[in-house]
C-alpha cells in the first residue's frame, strides 16, 4: 500500500477520495466538493490531505488542512475541529496516524484537533467510541441531536416538544403561509441571494463573504445542498439550510426576519417540521441538528457555549430528536498550548462559578 497526497496529484487523489466515499461514508463533510467549501470558510495555509492506495483501490483517506502561521501551526480549522481519518481496517487506520505524525514533525504542528462525525458513527460500529483515545488524544466529546427519519410520522409529530405544535399549526393551517423549497430541480438563485442578504442582516453586516454563499448555491445545484424558506402574505420571512448526502441530512443554519419572531412567530420551529416531512418522504434515515446542542454553559473541556448558544440548544432538543455524543478529541504537541488550554478552562469554570453565586 502506499500513499497519495493531494498535493502530488489532485486528479488521482480526487478519484480515489470519491471512490472510498462511494462506498463507505454517509456523511456530507467528506464529500470532495464539500472540502473545498471548508477552504472558503477557514484559514487553511497548507493542505497535506492524502489518501491511502492499495492494488488500485482507495482504502484509507485523511483529510489535513494545516492553519495558523510558521511557528503556530495546527491542524484543524481555524482553532476547531476537523473530520477525523477513516480507513477500512485498523491497521490501515494505524498506518494513517503513524502518517499524521510525520507531518506534524514536519510542520512543527503545536496540535491536532479531530472529531468523529455521529453520521458515521451512528452506522459504523467501529466508530462508536472514541477511536482517537487510540492514538493519545485527548478525549474532548461534545453532545450532537439526531431524529431517525424512519420513525413514523405519529410518533416524529408526538415527540415534538408539546407548545411547539400549536405554534406549527398556527403556520400550516394559515394560507397566507407558503414553503418554498429551493434544490437541485429549482435552483433558484434569487432567493437563495434573499438567504444571503437576511443573514447579513441578522448578523448584522456582512459576516460572510459572497462566494462562500455561492459555493453553497453550487453544493445546492449538485445535490449536496437543500434551502427552505417561508413566505408570509407573498414576503419571504425565514430560511433554513441544509446539507444532506448518502441519506443523511443536517441543519446548517437557519434565518428569520425578527419583526416576526419578536411577536411570537415560531418560524424555524415550521420549517423544520417542514424539513423532516419532506427529507423523510425522500426516504433519508438520519436528521442532523449538530452543534450547539448543550445542556449547560460549561460541558466539559473545551465545550463551551455562552447563552444564546444554550437557547439554540434548547430549541433543537424540543424538535424530538436523540441525544447522542460527538466524539472529539486533541492531541498536544507543545506543553504550552496545552497549559493555556487548560487556564482558559479554569477561567471559564471559575468566572460561571461566581456568576451562578452573586
Amino acid at each position: 500500500m502506499k500513499i497519495l497526497f493531494k498535493e502530488d496529484n489532485p486528479e488521482l487523489f480526487r478519484k480515489y477520495w470519491i471512490d472510498f466515499y462511494d462506498k463507505n461514508i454517509t456523511s456530507y463533510r467528506y464529500n470532495i466538493d464539500f472540502l473545498d467549501y471548508y477552504f472558503k470558510y477557514n484559514n487553511i495555509v497548507v493542505d497535506k490531505s492524502f489518501v491511502v492506495e492499495k492494488e488500485g483501490s482507495c482504502i484509507g483517506i485523511c483529510f489535513i488542512p494545516i492553519c495558523g502561521k510558521e511557528n503556530n501551526y495546527s491542524i484543524g480549522l481555524n482553532g476547531s475541529y476537523s473530520i477525523s481519518p477513516l480507513a477500512i481496517d485498523e491497521k490501515i487506520e494505524y498506518f494513517i496516524f503513524n502518517k499524521i505524525k510525520e507531518i506534524s514533525d514536519e510542520y512543527k504542528i503545536n496540535k491536532i484537533d479531530f472529531f468523529i462525525d455521529p453520521l458515521i458513527s451512528i452506522y459504523k460500529k467501529e466508530y462508536q467510541f472514541n477511536y482517537l483515545k487510540k492514538y493519545d488524544f485527548i478525549e474532548k466529546n461534545s453532545l450532537d441531536c439526531i431524529i431517525n427519519l424512519s420513525i413514523e410520522i405519529n410518533i416524529l409529530w408526538k415527540n415534538l416538544r408539546k407548545r411547539y405544535k400549536s405554534s406549527i399549526n398556527n403556520i400550516l393551517n394559515n394560507p397566507e403561509f407558503e414553503f418554498i423549497i429551493v434544490n437541485k430541480d429549482n435552483p433558484d438563485y434569487s432567493v437563495h441571494e434573499g438567504y444571503r442578504l437576511l443573514h447579513n442582516k441578522i448578523a448584522g453586516g456582512n459576516s460572510r463573504k459572497k462566494e462562500l454563499f455561492d459555493k453553497q448555491f453550487e453544493l445546492l445545484e449538485n445535490s449536496m445542498a437543500t434551502l427552505i424558506a417561508i413566505k408570509f402574505q407573498n414576503e419571504f420571512i425565514g430560511y433554513n439550510y441544509f446539507f444532506h448526502s448518502n441519506k443523511t441530512v443536517t441543519y446548517a443554519t437557519g434565518v428569520s426576519e425578527k419583526t416576526y419572531t419578536e411577536k411570537g412567530l415560531s418560524i424555524s420551529h415550521a420549517i423544520l417540521w417542514k424539513a423532516i416531512l419532506y427529507f423523510k418522504n425522500l426516504d433519508f434515515d438520519y436528521l442532523q441538528f449538530g452543534q450547539p446542542c448543550s445542556f449547560s454553559l460549561i460541558s466539559g473541556f473545551d465545550d463551551y457555549c455562552d447563552s444564546k448558544q444554550l437557547n439554540i440548544s434548547n430549541f433543537k432538543k424540543g424538535m424530538g430528536g436523540n441525544i447522542i455524543p460527538i466524539y472529539r478529541g486533541t492531541r498536544y504537541l507543545n506543553k504550552d498550548i496545552f497549559e493555556d488550554e487548560i487556564m482558559k478552562f479554569i477561567d471559564i469554570y471559575k468566572k460561571n462559578l461566581k456568576e451562578n453565586h452573586e
